[in-house]
């Protein structure tokens, strides 16, 4: 099964572990003075993934 362009498809039920990561690159320039700084954040979350079913109706 191919995976949607934005997310993941899922083929048996169970615990998966998520993690999202968020990463920033900043220059700034203040009174004369400039710099550039990284940032970074990263979460992790154990989802449970369990049977669901869709009904197509038309």
């Amino acid at each position: 099964m191919a995976s949607p362009v934005c997310g993941h498809a899922y083929v048996r039920a169970g615990d998966y572990t998520i993690t999202a990561t968020s990463s920033w690159d900043v220059s700034w320039q203040a009174l004369g003075q400039q710099g550039e700084v990284g940032l970074s954040s990263s979460a992790t979350y154990q989802m449970p993934i369990r049977e669901f079913v869709t009904v197509v109706i038309g």
